[in-house]
């Protein structure tokens, strides 16, 4: 009986990806021009890795085919369970027959016959296991990405509280503040002077305009554009190497599926090298001498966690290399250039069997005990340092916005005011502007409120009207003013800086729709625009500053009707 979510697997978006066939193609190539060799000619090693190459490459090409056919609307409309078996063994097959055909054009078989008929039966059982077990894998991995990327969002969202009160704010904003006037103060240094020196000279004002447009366009742009592009930190994203490292404690060994893969694939070459006769006890000491490594590991393991991945590479070396030595010993196998092929590919094999088979129970467990793992090796003070960062980078922004927005405008302006009463020979005005571009380049934060905020219904028309003539948006508020404290406010203005710049530079949206409902629980927020809709990639900035607001109590996905983007977001209170 397959599993709800073993059935998910099959049939959804991870039933095909081309990810673990690029990681296995080396060994799986490599393994048979070693298995298959005897006299390991280079002429021989030649044929092979051609014959071995091409048919990946024709298994690989079939993949494909599916993918854009059969199964291109799989995320959407999951196939049928038994089309990924079907694939499965129909691929392999086909490999297998591909394989055996060249070997024979490249005259290194001579036998057509039995060379496709055996490998037609081994790969397509291998496919059969291999494809489905592809799917599981690279589904339990983004299941587990999806799950751990919750848990980082509400730590993330605890540690951010912290941040958020008005003192520890406050400090912050004061220290980037002094930072940033001193740098300001050392590139407008020579203006002072200008604006100190000449006001009195009545030739003078054409230069102080000039040098007020240049450090307005230059100076002032460059702060302000460093400091909204500033890096944001994140934490690695999982791997299959990380999850095999966390499965070592819970399906290190799952020999259920092993022994029946690996006693299957080494069939033929001991049927080739040893007949029929002796391939019963041949197989029956590769189980005996697998499973009691592999028993002895698992205790092992669970006796001595501190060593657990020592006692792992342990087990896979002694499994892969103990067949060597007992047939040489107790078979009296001789040991040549074939035999040390056969060796080298069980020694590949087996190991990468291993991790696969113990991935595959992993994804068929949805094992918490492997979530916790993963979740534990997230250093806390990692995720603090997010959280103190998503607060710096939102100060930063703010500062960007007021440098681009209000001090270049304000030096602009000035500059233009200069030229006027300049031209117009109105000292008693052009003394006046003077003064006041001198001001604003002594004191360039004197307007600066960011953390003096309105109500939220006040303080986001004053954002919409900043957006105006870019972005036509519609506000839809319910609830009380009265009920959203500063931090959530500052929070939802966030939110809607973040997702307004989205819709414009990456949706290409023209207008956006705002509903915001405050109840006495929880703030509901809903944005959405009539852009091109989202698009996949790596989460950025904009997925940081979500978590650390609202934890995993957030989605975009397409609007309604499928057109545009829709942000979806909680704040709890």
């Amino acid at each position: 009986m397959i599993s709800i979510s073993a059935r998910e697997a099959l049939t959804g978006r991870w039933a095909i990806s081309r990810v673990p066939y690029l990681l296995v193609a080396p060994t799986t190539i490599a393994s048979v021009v070693l298995v298959e060799s005897t006299s390991f000619d280079p002429s021989e090693l030649g044929g092979w890795l051609i014959a071995s190459a091409g048919g990946y490459l024709v298994f690989c090409a079939l993949l494909y085919v599916a993918h854009i056919t059969v199964f291109r609307n799989r995320a959407m409309r999951p196939v049928p369970i038994a089309w990924i078996f079907i694939l499965g063994f129909t691929t392999g097959a086909i490999k297998g027959i591909t394989t055996g055909s060249l070997s024979v054009l490249l005259n290194i078989e001579q036998e057509g016959a039995q060379a496709i008929s055996t490998r037609f039966v081994t790969a397509g059982f291998l496919g059969l296991v291999g494809v489905p077990a592809a799917a599981l894998v690279m589904n339990s991995l983004e299941d587990y990405r999806v799950k751990r990327t919750e848990l980082i969002a509400e730590q993330i969202l605890i540690e951010s509280k912290e941040f958020q009160s008005n003192e520890v704010i406050a400090v912050m904003s004061s220290r980037l503040r002094s930072t940033i006037e001193k740098e300001l103060g050392a590139l407008l240094v020579d203006l002072k002077k200008t604006l100190e020196e000449k006001p009195r000279f009545s030739d003078s004002w054409q230069q102080i305009a000039d040098d007020l447009r240049t450090n307005a366009r230059e100076s002032v742009r460059e702060i302000s554009h460093r400091l909204w592009g500033r890096p944001s930190s994140a934490i690695a994203d999982i791997t299959l190497v990380d999850i095999s490292k966390a499965m070592i404690t819970t399906s290190a060994f799952p020999l259920k599926l092993i022994l029946p893969i690996f006693l299957v694939s080494a069939i033929p070459v001991n049927l080739n090298d040893h007949g029929s006769g002796a391939l019963p006890v041949r197989l029956f000491a590769l189980a005996l001498s697998t499973s009691a490594i592999y028993w002895s590991a698992e205790l092992a393991i669970q006796r001595w966690r501190k060593f657990k991945h020592q006692i792992y590479v342990s087990a896979l070396l002694l499994a892969a290399l103990i067949p060597a030595a007992y047939t040489a010993l107790i078979f009296g196998d001789k040991v040549d250039g074939h035999f040390i092929g056969v060796t080298i590919t069980i020694a590949v094999w087996l190991p990468l069997l291993t991790v696969t088979c113990g991935l595959i129970d992993t994804s068929l467990k949805q094992s918490q005990e492997i979530l916790d793992n993963l979740q534990a090796r997230i250093d806390k003070s990692r995720v603090r340092t997010i959280s103190e960062n998503n607060e710096a980078i939102r100060l930063s922004n703010e500062m960007a916005k007021y440098l681009h927005g209000n001090l270049q405008s304000r030096l602009m302006a000035s500059a233009f005011a200069i030229e006027l009463a300049g031209n117009s020979h109105d000292s008693e005005t052009l003394s006046i502007e003077i003064e006041k571009a001198r001001k604003s380049v002594t004191t360039p934060f004197d307007q600066f409120t960011s953390h003096n905020l309105g109500s939220v219904s006040q303080e986001i028309s004053n954002l919409i009207r900043l957006w105006e003539g870019v972005l036509t948006t519609e506000i839809d508020f319910s609830g009380d003013d009265e009920n959203v404290s500063n931090i959530e406010t500052r929070n939802i203005l966030h939110v809607l800086e973040e997702a307004f710049s989205n819709a414009l530079r990456h949706g290409l949206a023209t207008e956006a729709k705002v509903i915001l409902k405050s109840e006495s629980d929880a703030i509901s927020l809903r944005i959405i625009d009539n852009g091109i809709g989202p698009r996949s990639g790596l989460p950025g900035l904009g997925s940081s500053l979500f978590n650390s607001i609202a934890g995993s109590n957030w989605s975009i996905d397409r609007g309604p009707e499928g057109i545009g983007t829709q942000l979806k977001l909680q704040i709890s209170k």
